[in-house]
Parts: C-alpha cells; sequence; structure tokens
C-alpha cells in the first residue's frame, strides 16, 4: 500500500515538472531582482551603456520581482512566461543591435528557452485537463 502511494506521489510530482521549473526560475528572477535594486556601481554603468539611463536597473529590477512572484502561482505562470519571453527577446536584440554580442548571450538564452518550456508544458496541462472535464 506503502508502495501505491509513494509510486502515485512520485507520478504526480514528475507529471507537474513546471511547477518545479517555474519555481527554480522565480528563484533566479529574484536573487537578479534583489541584486538589481541594490545596484552598485557596475550594474549603473552596465545600464547607463546599454539603454543610457543608469537608474533603469531598478526598474529592471522590480519587473523581475513582479515576474518571479507571477510564476509561483499557476494562474499567471503562462503569461508570466510569455512576458518574461517577450522581454528576454528584446533585452537580446538591443544587446545584438548594440554589438555587444560578446557580452554573454548564455544566460539570457537559458531563461528564454526555459520560459517558452515553462508556458508550453503549462498550455499542454491545462489542454489535458480541459479535455478530461469535457469527457
Amino acid at each position: 500500500m506503502l508502495k501505491g502511494v509513494l509510486l502515485r506521489v512520485g507520478a504526480r510530482i514528475v507529471l507537474d515538472w513546471t511547477s518545479w521549473a517555474a519555481i527554480a526560475l522565480a528563484v533566479v528572477l529574484a536573487h537578479s531582482g534583489i541584486r538589481h535594486l541594490d545596484a552598485d556601481a557596475t550594474l549603473l554603468s552596465h545600464y547607463g551603456d546599454a539603454v543610457g539611463m543608469p537608474r533603469f536597473a531598478y526598474a529592471i529590477g522590480a519587473l523581475q520581482l513582479m515576474a518571479a512572484a507571477a510564476l509561483v502561482w499557476r494562474r499567471t505562470r503562462g503569461g508570466a512566461c510569455a512576458a518574461l519571453a517577450a522581454a528576454t527577446l528584446i533585452a537580446l536584440a538591443n544587446q545584438l543591435a548594440a554589438g555587444r554580442a560578446g557580452d554573454g548571450l548564455y544566460a539570457p538564452l537559458v531563461v528564454l528557452g526555459t520560459a517558452v518550456a515553462i508556458g508550453l508544458g503549462e498550455r499542454a496541462q491545462r489542454a489535458r485537463q480541459s479535455s478530461r472535464i469535457r469527457t
């Protein structure tokens, strides 16, 4: 009996991978958001060079914290993933247009891929759940 319960719980954990991935991404975003809100001179100078407004770092930090919070709740997760993917694409395009391709594209590409994967996974889960409800 205990083995059956463990198998069911394990299956639920594996099938709900989007929640775990969203929480992990939320932790990364929250950490980065806090770093942006407590910006040092290097980060302020980066935003000064990138967009011409050093204090833009604070707005980015606040947006990262809001995205992290939205990723935690399932109802807002799909929209948060779409917004995060769009913001990451804009940041990547800005970086490439300014000729800063060597400034590290790895982290934004990982965030983009993770956000897209979570968003698509959530969409597939909703489709499965709605098909169960109709039948």
